[in-house]
């Protein structure tokens, strides 16, 4: 078997604006491409402090509107400054659906919280271009506050996907985190912890996680009812990446998550060339 050749120089670990200036060539890219079919179904996530501001412009210009608009404890609501919600009261977020308290009426009832900090897509998308994505940049959304509590979820049907293959997943993810790092911008963080190789080995046993809040969260593919997918939570709302806009940030976070999973997946993949990338089109080069 021919080797995968990598150049030599300097480790992702410190070539961050580098990283980040390839990320926003590749939106660019992603962006201007024509609309395709993906062979994997997908979705976002989008926090926001000023989400209620892009929903009113939704609603007022009657954009296409395929979303659940939800409270999130998480992010702060500029326009409810009198909601006191927080994930350390709330085991998910300001939704009734997950809330693990008794007095979660009282707690975060519409009188205190009746902003909304979170859009999500509804389904599995199939397009590269949802119309979604671009009734929320024509909103607004590319405007919108986004502060370090607030972050990106993709989500990337797996039902076709057996536990091992979850598993390549998460370590292929682990072994290009170097790179993702600098792009997704939000390493450590509480919400999206790093997991560990032993993770992976219960992953590959069909063993759900303790926990939701890691960076690839497969809790969603081991359980017993709903839709299975894998969610990626490292995305930050915020970037320090210029000339970016959000909507094409996310549309190519989400494309180059598609290209790892593709890749992770297949029969026999070779994830060690993965732990060896310097760079985004290094890492593209290999898994493109």
């Amino acid at each position: 078997m021919t080797a995968y050749n990598l150049p030599e120089y300097e480790p992702a670990e410190t070539q961050g604006d580098n990283i980040r200036h390839q990320f926003a060539e590749f939106a660019r890219q992603v962006a201007e491409q024509p609309n395709q079919t993906t062979e994997l179904t997908w979705g976002y996530e989008i926090e926001s402090n000023t989400m209620k501001n892009v929903r009113a412009e939704v609603n007022r210009r009657g954009l296409p509107d395929p979303h659940e608009w939800q409270q999130d404890g998480s992010v702060s609501d500029y326009a409810s400054d009198g909601c006191e919600c927080s994930c350390d009261d709330c085991s998910h977020s300001c939704d009734c659906d997950y809330c693990d308290r008794a007095d979660y009426s009282e707690h975060c009832g519409d009188d205190d919280c009746s902003g909304v900090q979170e859009v999500a897509s509804i389904g599995g998308l199939t397009d590269t271009h949802p119309i979604g994505l671009d009734s929320l940049a024509l909103a607004g959304i590319n405007e919108a506050t986004f502060e370090s509590d607030c972050g990106i979820h993709i989500h990337i049907g797996s039902a076709h996907l057996t536990a091992p293959q979850v598993a390549n997943l998460m370590t292929a993810y682990r072994l290009a985190q170097p790179v993702l790092n600098q792009i997704a911008e939000r390493a450590g963080n509480h919400y999206s912890a790093n997991h560990t190789p032993e993770d992976e080995d219960n992953a590959r046993r069909g063993l759900e996680p303790s926990s939701r809040y890691y960076a690839v969260n497969v809790a969603n593919h081991f359980k017993t009812y709903g839709t299975r997918t894998i969610e990626f939570r490292q995305m930050a709302g915020h970037t320090e990446i210029e000339d970016i806009r959000q909507s094409d940030r996310v549309r190519a976070w989400s494309h180059l998550l598609r290209l790892l999973t593709a890749y992770a997946t297949k029969p026999a993949p070779q994830l060690y060339w993965l732990g060896k990338v310097k760079d985004l089109n290094d890492l593209l080069r290999l898994i493109g």
